[in-house]
C-alpha cells in the first residue's frame, strides 16, 4: 500500500494557496521535513500513541455533539467512569451551573450516569448551545473536561422537500478588518471555512436517517452544514465613525449597523434599530472610516474600550478600530489605533486573528501576527525579532547595548539617546542600535534613555560583557530605571564579575506594567546561574488587547551540542502550536463551486455511513465536522481510506446519482478528503489521542502522572500560612499561566539530561504555552470582584479568592485543560493549520511525536514543578508584601525587613537586606543595621512573637524554606516535594515594591533591598 501515506510534496501542492501554512512549514529546519525511516508502508503513526490513552473519566452522552432539536427542553445525560469522583462533577449550560439539577441513575461495570432535563429557565437558547462538564478522578490531580455543542431550532427551517438545513458556525472562525478601498470605508471579514456566495445544493439531497434528537428519535431530519464566510462593507464615506453589531453567540449574524459622528449616536441608533439597548449578547465592531480621523473626546469605555478624552495628546488615536461588548470592564476590549508619533502612522489600524467559542457560548478574539524573538548577551551578542537579526554597532565588549522597536509594526526606532545611535533601516541582518559605556557615569545616560522611551516602543537590552570594573560603579539611577521595566534594581551591582551577573538580556516596556517576574517582560541573567539561566532569552511577541506587541511567551535559552560536537546556544521551546492556534481561518480547499460542494457532501456521507464508521446523525454530509478534539471517528475514517478512497480501493466510493459534480471535481475531492483524513489522524493522535483523552492532552490531565494537578495543593499550603486567606485575591491571566515555562526551564538542563529527545520536550512546552495564550479566549473568568465582566482573551485578568482555589481542586487545572481543548479544536478544524500540524506529526525529528517521548514521567514532573513555581510567584505578592517600620531598631519580627520612614515629608528607605540563604537560620532578631545577620528565615520567622497590635502574620519559616532552598518541608504536604530554590532576589522583585530612597546604596558593599515579609 505505497499510497497509504501521502508525500510532503502532495501536501505542498494542496496548500499552494494557503501561504500561512507554507510559511510555517518553510521555517522548520530541513531535518524536520525529511522522510521518516521508522514509518513503514501501511503503518499507522504514531505507532504506540494509544499507550497514553485510558478510559475517560466522563462522557457527555446526551445531548450528543452536533444534535439538532426543536423541543422546548433537552435531556442532559453524563456518564462517569470507574475512577471518577461523582461528588466533584460540575456541569454548565451556556455558562450557567446546572449541577444541582442532576439526578443519579444506574451504575453498571463501574460506569454511572447523571441526568437532568433543562429548558430556557436553565439557559437553553435558540441556536447554538454548549454543555460543559468536568470531574476529578479518584487519585489526586486526575481531572477531565468535556463539552458538547448542540442546536435548538425553535422555528421551522422551511418547507423544502428532502433535507432541512441547519447552518452552524464552527467553534473557531477567522476575524479580519481591513480597508475597503475607494469608497473610504473599512470592511469586516468573518471566515468560516466555506466561501461566500456559493450555492450549497445539500437541501436537494436525500433525507438523513436516524435522527439524533434526544427528545424525538423519529423527529425531523436536519442536515448540519457550515455557514458561508461573511463580508461586510459599509457606506459611511461622509461620516467619522461606523459600527456593526454582531450576535455574540454567532458572529456571522449581523444584528444592525450604523454611521455616526459620535459614540453616543452609535449606541442610540443601535437601540432604535434593535428596539432594545445593547447588552452583553452583542459584539460591537466600532471604527473610524478610512478617510476620516477620530474626533475629540473619543470614549469607548462603555464597550470595554478606553476613555481617550483623559489621555494626553501623544497617546490620542488618529484612526481607530475596536471589538467590544456592552458593559465589559474598561480596557478589556480589543483595540488597535495609530498615534501621530507611530512609524507608518498613515496605515489604517486593523484587527486580525481568530475567534474562539467560550464556555458561555460566546465568541472571543485572539490576535495573530506573532513574531519570535531571542536576545543573546556576551561577546557575540545579537537580537533577533522575526526574520530580522541585529548585532551591536561596534565589536566592543563590556557595554550595554540597547535596541528600541515600535510596538505597532516592530520597526526600529532611531530617535533616542540624543542622536547617539547607529540607525537601523529596512530589514534583514544589520549592525545598529545604541552602545553605553557605563563605567564613567554609573549608567546614568542609559537610565535617562530608558526613562524617556515611549510605552509605544519595545525595549531590547543586552550586555556585551561586564559593563563595570568594580563594585560601587553602578548608579542608583540605573537600578531604578531597570526596576521600572522589570529588570531588577539590584542587578547592576553584580555586573562587575563574570562569575556573578554580567550576562544580561531583557525585553520589556516602559509603562509601569512590566515591573515583576510574572508580567510580560522577558529576562535572563547569569546571576541566576543556579537556575540554569545563561543570560540569553527566547520567546515570542503578540498583539495585546491594545493592538500593540508585547511578550506573550518566554523561555530561557540553553546550551546544546550541535552535529559537530560544539556547544551552542539554542531555543528550548517550539511555539508553532501557539502561532497556529491564533492565526485567522482560511477556506477549505475545493469549496468554490456547487459541484465541489456536491462531491464533498457525497463522499462525506458514504464515508460516515460505512459500517465500520457507522455515524448516523445530522453531520453525515460534513466529514470535516469530525476532525476536532472530542470526537472519536477520525481513526475509524483513517482505517477505511485504503479500501474506500485509495486508487486500489477494494470498495471504492462512487458518485451518487444525486451528485451534480463533474467527474474531475469528484475525483479531486476524493483525493482531497483522503489527504485531510490522514493529516487529521496524525495531528489528532499527537494533540488529543484517538478518544480525545491521550496525546499531549493525556500528559496534561493525568492519564500519566498529572501535569496540572497542583493548584489546590499550592493554594492549600499558602492558606495554612495566611490568616487572611479568605480575603486574598489572586489575579491570573494567560501571561501569568504561561510563565510557568520560565519556571520549568529553570530545571530544563536537568530534564534534558534525562530525556534524550529534548526537541520533543521543547515542543510539548510550546504546546502548553500556545494553549494557555490562545485558549484564554475560550475561558470564562474564574471570578470577578467587580460588577462588570472582562472580555475573555489572552490579556484578561481573572480574579479569584485564594480560599476558593484552596476549596476547589479543579478550578485552576480545569481552566488550563479547557484552554488546551479550545486551541486544539482551532487547529484541527482549519485546513492550513491541519496541514502544518499533521505534517509535523508525521515527520521524524519534528518533535511532534508523542510516541518518541522516552520518559513521560520526567516531563510530567517537570511540568508540575514549573506550575508550582508559577503559582507561588503569582500568589505570593497578593499575600505577602512589604512592611513599614517605625524606626531603625526593633525586636518586632513583623517590622523586620522594612521600608523605614526618614525625614519629613516622609520618604522611605530600604533598610533591610539579604543576599544569600545560610544553611542555618538565626533565631535572634538583630538590629537592621547589622547586615551580616540578615537572611530570609530571620525575616520570615516569628512563630514565638506576640503583640497586642494588629499586625499581619509573617511568612512561616517552613514556607520560606520551601520557596528559597532545595530542602524538603514535610509540614507543607500534600506537596511532598523538595524546595523550589527560587532565588530570593526574584521573590523580592516579584512583590509590589516601591523604591524612593536607597540607603547607602550602591556605595556600600552590602546592597539594600526591601523584602517580602
Amino acid at each position: 500500500m505505497a499510497y497509504r501515506r501521502c508525500s510532503l510534496s502532495l501536501f505542498k501542492r494542496l496548500v499552494a494557496s494557503a501561504s500561512c501554512a507554507l510559511t510555517l512549514l518553510a521555517s522548520l529546519p530541513a531535518s524536520a521535513l525529511g522522510p521518516n525511516p521508522a514509518m513503514g508502508q501501511g503503518q499507522s503513526f504514531p505507532p504506540d500513541r494509544d499507550s497514553y490513552e485510558k478510559k475517560p473519566l466522563l462522557r457527555i452522552v446526551s445531548p450528543e455533539r452536533g444534535t439538532v432539536t426543536g423541543a422546548d427542553s433537552v435531556k442532559v445525560k453524563i456518564e462517569l467512569g470507574p475512577d471518577a469522583d461523582a461528588a466533584s462533577l460540575k456541569v454548565t449550560l451556556n455558562g450557567k451551573n446546572i449541577t444541582s439539577q442532576l439526578s443519579s441513575g444506574s451504575c453498571a461495570d463501574g460506569v454511572c450516569t447523571e441526568t437532568a432535563t433543562v429548558d430556557s429557565q436553565d439557559g437553553l437558547s435558540d441556536g447554538s448551545n454548549v454543555v460543559r462538564a468536568s470531574v476529578e478522578g479518584g487519585r489526586h490531580g486526575l481531572i477531565d473536561v468535556r463539552s458538547s455543542r448542540f442546536y435548538l431550532a425553535s422555528h421551522p427551517l422551511g418547507d423544502t422537500p428532502g433535507v432541512q438545513v441547519a447552518y452552524y458556525t464552527p467553534t473557531s472562525i477567522g476575524f479580519r478588518t481591513f480597508p475597503a478601498g475607494g469608497n473610504g470605508n473599512t470592511s469586516l471579514m468573518i471566515t468560516t471555512g466555506y466561501k461566500d456566495q456559493v450555492s450549497d445544493p445539500v437541501q436537494n439531497y436525500p433525507a438523513l436517517p436516524n435522527s439524533k434528537d434526544p427528545n424525538d428519535p423519529n423527529g425531523p431530519n436536519y442536515s448540519m452544514i457550515p455557514k458561508e464566510d461573511l463580508q461586510i462593507t459599509m457606506s459611511c464615506y461622509a461620516w467619522h465613525y461606523q459600527a456593526i453589531v454582531l450576535k455574540r453567540s454567532d458572529p456571522t449574524v449581523v444584528e444592525t449597523e450604523t454611521c455616526q459622528n459620535d459614540e453616543a449616536g452609535v449606541e442610540s441608533d443601535f437601540q432604535s434599530k434593535m428596539a432594545r439597548p445593547l447588552d452583553d449578547t452583542d459584539l460591537v465592531v466600532f471604527s473610524t472610516t478610512l478617510n476620516n480621523t477620530t474626533l475629540s473626546g473619543l470614549d469607548t469605555s462603555m464597550l470595554g474600550g478606553t476613555n481617550y478624552s483623559k489621555v494626553d495628546a501623544a497617546h490620542y488615536p488618529q484612526q481607530y478600530v475596536m471589538l467590544g461588548v456592552k458593559g465589559a470592564t474598561p480596557g478589556t476590549a480589543h483595540e488597535s489605533y495609530r498615534v501621530a508619533a507611530d512609524p507608518q502612522n498613515t496605515d489604517f489600524p486593523k484587527l486580525t486573528g481568530t475567534m474562539l467559542q467560550d464556555s458561555n457560548n460566546n465568541y472571543n478574539f485572539v490576535p495573530d501576527l506573532e513574531a519570535d524573538f531571542q536576545v543573546i548577551s556576551g561577546s557575540n551578542a545579537s537580537i533577533q525579532v522575526g526574520s530580522n537579526t541585529y548585532t551591536p554597532p561596534a565589536k566592543t565588549t563590556g557595554m550595554f547595548w540597547l535596541m528600541v522597536l515600535d510596538r505597532t509594526v516592530l520597526q526600529p526606532v532611531n530617535t533616542y539617546n540624543n542622536g547617539n545611535y547607529t540607525a537601523c533601516s529596512g530589514s534583514g541582518s544589520q549592525a545598529c542600535g545604541m552602545l553605553f559605556d557605563a563605567r564613567s557615569d554609573g549608567g546614568k545616560a542609559l537610565a535617562a534613555t530608558i526613562n524617556q522611551i515611549s510605552d509605544r516602543n519595545l525595549i531590547f537590552l543586552a550586555t556585551t560583557g561586564c559593563p563595570f570594573d568594580k563594585a560601587g560603579q553602578a548608579s542608583s539611577e540605573l537600578g531604578q530605571a531597570l526596576h521600572n521595566i522589570g529588570g531588577m534594581s539590584q542587578s547592576p551591582i553584580y555586573m562587575n564579575d563574570a562569575s556573578k551577573g554580567c550576562g544580561y538580556s531583557l525585553v520589556s516596556v516602559n509603562d509601569a506594567k512590566h515591573v515583576s517576574f510574572n508580567q510580560s517582560q522577558a529576562l535572563s541573567w547569569t546571576y541566576f546561574s543556579t537556575q540554569k539561566e545563561l543570560g540569553s532569552v527566547h520567546g515570542y511577541l503578540s498583539k495585546n488587547n491594545a493592538g500593540v506587541y508585547d511578550v506573550a511567551g518566554k523561555d530561557q535559552m540553553l546550551n546544546k551540542t550541535d552535529l559537530n560536537g560544539d556547544t551552542i546556544l539554542a531555543s528550548a521551546v517550539d511555539y508553532t502550536f501557539g502561532h497556529l492556534g491564533s492565526q485567522g481561518r482560511w477556506e477549505w480547499p475545493m469549496t468554490e463551486t456547487t459541484g465541489e460542494l456536491a462531491a464533498y457532501h457525497d463522499i462525506s456521507y458514504q464515508l460516515l455511513s460505512d459500517q465500520q464508521v457507522n455515524e448516523t446523525g445530522y453531520n453525515d454530509y460534513d466529514v470535516r465536522f469530525f476532525y476536532t478534539n472530542q470526537t472519536n471517528l477520525v481513526p475509524k475514517l483513517d482505517s477505511i481510506i485504503d479500501a474506500r478512497l485509495g486508487p486500489n480501493a477494494t470498495n471504492p466510493i462512487k458518485q451518487s446519482s444525486w451528485d451534480t459534480a463533474t467527474g474531475g471535481e469528484f475525483n479531486n475531492m476524493r483525493q482531497q478528503i483522503l489527504t485531510e483524513i490522514q493529516l487529521a489522524d496524525a495531528a489528532q493522535g499527537y494533540l488529543t489521542g484517538s478518544d480525545g483523552n491521550g496525546g499531549v492532552r493525556g500528559l496534561l490531565n493525568g492519564t500519566t502522572d498529572t501535569a496540572l494537578a497542583d493548584a489546590s495543593a499550592v493554594a492549600d499550603a499558602i492558606g495554612k500560612d495566611a490568616s487572611q486567606a479568605n480575603s486574598q485575591i489572586i489575579n491570573s491571566n494567560a501571561s501569568d499561566q504561561m510563565n510557568l515555562i520560565a519556571g520549568i526551564l529553570s530545571t530544563a538542563s536537568v530534564v534534558f539530561s534525562v530525556i534524550p529527545d529534548e526537541q520533543q520536550f521543547g515542543t510539548v512546552l510550546g504546546v502548553m504555552s500556545g494553549a494557555f495564550w490562545t485558549g484564554s479566549a475560550a475561558m470564562t473568568p474564574l471570578g470577578d470582584s467587580s460588577s462588570q465582566q472582562p472580555i475573555p482573551g489572552p490579556g484578561s485578568v481573572y480574579d479569584m479568592r485564594l480560599a476558593e482555589l484552596t476549596a476547589d481542586a479543579t478550578d485552576y487545572s480545569e481552566g488550563l485543560l479547557a484552554k488546551y481543548d479550545a486551541t486544539a479544536d482551532a487547529i484541527l478544524s482549519d485546513w492550513p493549520k491541519l496541514v502544518t500540524a499533521g505534517t509535523l506529526a508525521e515527520t521524524s525529528g519534528s518533535g511532534w511525536s508523542i510516541s518518541s517521548l522516552k520518559n513521560a514521567g520526567v516531563l510530567s514532573a517537570s511540568l508540575q514543578l514549573g506550575q508550582r513555581m508559577s503559582l507561588w510567584t503569582q500568589i505570593l505578592p497578593s499575600v505577602y508584601g512589604i512592611r513599614v517600620a517605625d524606626n531603625e531598631t526593633t525586636n518586632d519580627p513583623n517590622k523586620l525587613g522594612a521600608e523605614i520612614p526618614v525625614d519629613e515629608p516622609w520618604d522611605y528607605e530600604c533598610d533591610a537586606v539579604f543576599t544569600t540563604v545560610p544553611a542555618t537560620s538565626y533565631t535572634v532578631y538583630p538590629n537592621p543595621g547589622n547586615q551580616s545577620n540578615w537572611d530570609i528565615n530571620v525575616i520570615a520567622l516569628g512563630p514565638t512573637w506576640s503583640s497586642d497590635t494588629n499586625y499581619d502574620s509573617p511568612m512561616s519559616s517552613d514556607l520560606s524554606t520551601m520557596l528559597t532552598t532545595n530542602q524538603t518541608v514535610d509540614s507543607l504536604e500534600p506537596l511532598e516535594q523538595t524546595g523550589l530554590n527560587i532565588p530570593p532576589m526574584q521573590l523580592i522583585s516579584n512583590g509590589p515594591m516601591t523604591f524612593s530612597v536607597y540607603n547607602d546604596w550602591p556605595g556600600s558593599d552590602d546592597p539594600q533591598a526591601c523584602i517580602l515579609r
